[in-house]
């Protein structure tokens, strides 16, 4: 029997007179909460989490992990923990799937860059972090997948990669994305099986 492993965010806001992190107004999301989203088995939503401000506001942004997402591949084919990013962007009242723009969901076969497909097991968000990498003011994501197959001459199995997802004033972008491996120019070393490139990024 399967055990059910789907989990919640929650969001606790700092109170001004306390100057405490205060139980009142706190927000509660999960998979079912984001637009075109539903909680399943094993997903994993909220394994990893970072903030930015990836788009042109004054507030930050919450990136959240779902690295045990399964997904549909051409054609109708269902590809176990391929894995995924949800993004909720902040306002005024707090952070909202519906004001302004809805969350944004992200998985590989939104980077037309990547030299491979998602696969099963890939783990895609699994390691999340935000900075300003260049290009605008905005923050950027880094999207480590370390459980990614290097497919070329050989398979390198868990060889790694990290995408990098730049912001823009309407918010992240899969435009100009960048995705970097041990096989990328400028990087020592090569692909090999059980790198896990990407397993940590900051």
């Amino acid at each position: 029997m399967e055990t059910s492993l789907w989990v919640a965010v929650f969001v606790l806001y700092s109170n001004p007179k306390t100057a405490r992190l205060d139980a009142i107004g706190r927000q509660i999301f999960t998979q079912n909460s984001i637009v075109n989203g539903t909680s399943e088995n094993g997903d994993e939503f909220g394994a990893s989490l970072t903030a930015g401000k990836f788009n042109d506001d004054a507030f930050f942004d919450l990136a959240i992990g779902v690295p045990g997402e399964d997904l549909i591949a051409t054609p109708g084919i269902l590809v176990n923990n391929a894995g995924g990013v949800d993004v909720i962007y902040g306002h005024a009242s707090g952070l909202s799937v519906s004001l302004t723009r809805n969350a944004q969901q992200l998985d590989q076969l939104d980077f037309i860059t990547n030299p491979n497909p998602f696969r099963s097991g890939d783990r895609f968000g699994a390691v999340l972090t935000a900075w300003n990498f260049g290009r605008t003011t905005q923050a950027d994501l880094a999207i480590g997948v370390p459980s990614e197959d290097q497919i070329g001459a050989s398979i390198h199995t868990d060889a790694g990669i990290v995408h990098a997802v730049y912001g823009s004033a309407s918010g992240l972008t899969t435009t100009g994305n960048q995705v970097w491996s041990q096989n990328s120019a400028g990087i020592p070393d090569s692909a090999e099986s059980g790198d896990r490139f990407g397993e940590s990024v900051y």
